[in-house]
């Protein structure tokens, strides 16, 4: 997302709850420019996803609550309410991204998680984290975090780059510390 594009864009930040500070974060924000619910691999993920949740037996039509971590724009979020009757929160660290993010069921926050807001601990069904976790450097105590968020019994789903050595100058330049 070029500065111009943000500049352009008639933003409504009201509708986005700032729960935590605002924090310089390392994603490059060229990746927004050109993903969109079209792109190949945005597309190939959500068929991947509703195929594994199908196979976990995870219900698409009850109203989870769910909270996506790392969620960008918002684009995982809104073709994930779009399949199914979940109620998915938007949470990310970069206010510009979540600026872009369209209304939907679920709530829009700028939270890291780190904070472990009292009112969301174990307050999710499902957590999501889609390619998030190769950006995060110490992944223990975020994984730790996360797991704070969800209901007992509840689900936290993972998607990250796999094949570590395929891992090139492109993954260093959008922010991966690996890949699994």
């Amino acid at each position: 997302m070029n500065k111009q594009n943000i500049k352009d864009h008639n933003v409504s930040k009201h509708n986005i709850e700032i729960i935590s500070k605002v924090e310089d974060i390392s994603m490059d924000d060229e990746w927004y420019d050109i993903a969109d619910s079209s792109h190949f691999w945005l597309e190939w993920r959500l068929i991947a996803m509703i195929k594994q949740i199908n196979q976990l037996n995870i219900p698409l039509n009850r109203k989870f609550k769910v909270l996506e971590v790392g969620c960008g724009t918002g684009i995982l979020r809104n073709s994930i309410e779009k399949n199914t009757k979940w109620i998915v929160d938007a949470a990310d660290l970069n206010l510009d991204a979540l600026s872009f993010a369209k209304s939907a069921r679920g709530k829009t926050f700028l939270y890291n998680i780190f904070d472990e807001n009292t009112t969301m601990i174990e307050s999710y069904d499902i957590v999501i984290l889609y390619d998030v976790l190769e950006h995060i450097k110490l992944t223990k105590p975020f994984i730790d975090s996360l797991i704070k968020h969800i209901k007992p019994k509840g689900y936290l789903l993972i998607n990250v780059p796999a094949i570590d050595t395929l891992y090139s100058a492109y993954d260093e330049k959008i922010g991966h510390f690996r890949r699994y």
